[in-house]
């Protein structure tokens, strides 16, 4: 199917001109629309009028590409040859840069499909893992451990950094990626490492900033965890298993005060860093 464009007059609808210029003049619209495609280049055409800088012309040929890609290959050419001659740019130039342009909207797509891939990943975790696999000398610098981590995955990655950074392999990267038993876990370490962090000029702050977090959120579970546990005690009426559990709320009151004072010193880096 031919999509096809019919242009009304401004301030009009289908209905408004059938009411005002009757049924046979709109019928003589649809029967002169326009192709769909040809209508839209005739847009780029107008808004690079004859004269116009090479740029602007340039740029007239990549809006066309957004549109042209998924035509058939000789349908496509044939838009090429026509709007290369009506923008005064020569032809085997217009079709490179749309090529390029396509080969740019597909790395797009994949960049598009790594964020989805690694969206449900809990943030702080996968920051870290990301600051790892592009600094493993933080490993050296900083308490890391797997353990503390909810996904299985980046715990796996995160062990294999701290593994073979003390192997002292030049390609650190590569040899954790290899080391990796699950092929997902071997695609995301791979997705993670290409895609280095905005931040990874004040690593070490971020990573401490991540640690905290993922400390405090492990915390967060185990209260959760704890107080299940204690409803359900208290449910069946089991006075000694709620006294054995109330014994480690100190426990985690007392994890909640150190991770206190871990955030305020990760703050007052942060704001040294700023001030700097």
């Amino acid at each position: 199917m031919t999509l096809q464009v019919v242009t009304l007059p401004p301030g009009e609808d289908a209905d408004s001109f059938v009411r005002v210029h009757g049924e046979k003049a709109f019928n003589g619209l649809l029967e002169n629309a326009e192709n769909l495609i040809d209508y839209l280049l005739e847009g780029v055409v107008s808004s690079c009028p004859q004269g116009a800088p090479i740029e602007r012309r340039m740029r007239g040929l990549e809006e066309a590409a957004s549109f042209l890609s998924g035509q058939q290959e000789a349908v496509r050419r044939e838009y090429v040859r026509r709007l290369s001659q009506r923008l005064e740019i020569d032809e085997d130039l217009a079709e490179g840069l749309l090529q390029s342009r396509g080969r740019r909207d597909e790395r797009v797509q994949a960049a598009v499909e790594v964020k989805a891939r690694t969206e449900a990943l809990p943030p702080a975790e996968k920051m870290l893992v990301q600051l790892l696999l592009n600094q493993p000398d933080l490993v050296d610098r900083l308490e890391i451990s797997p353990s503390r981590f909810s996904t299985p995955a980046l715990a796996g990655i995160a062990a294999a950094v701290i593994k073979h950074r003390g192997s002292g392999e030049d390609d650190m990267v590569q040899s954790v990626v290899s080391s990796l038993q699950d092929p997902n876990e071997e695609r995301l370490a791979t997705e993670l490492a290409m895609a280095p962090p905005f931040w990874e000029e004040e690593a070490e702050r971020a990573a401490l900033e991540c640690l905290a977090r993922i400390r405090r959120d492990g915390l967060k579970r185990r209260i959760q965890n704890w107080e299940s546990k204690v409803s359900e005690a208290k449910r069946r009426g089991d006075d000694e298993e709620v006294l054995s559990l109330l014994g480690e709320r100190e426990d985690m009151r007392k994890e909640q005060a150190e991770l206190h004072h871990q955030v305020k010193r990760v703050q007052g880096i942060t704001e040294t860093s700023s001030a700097g």
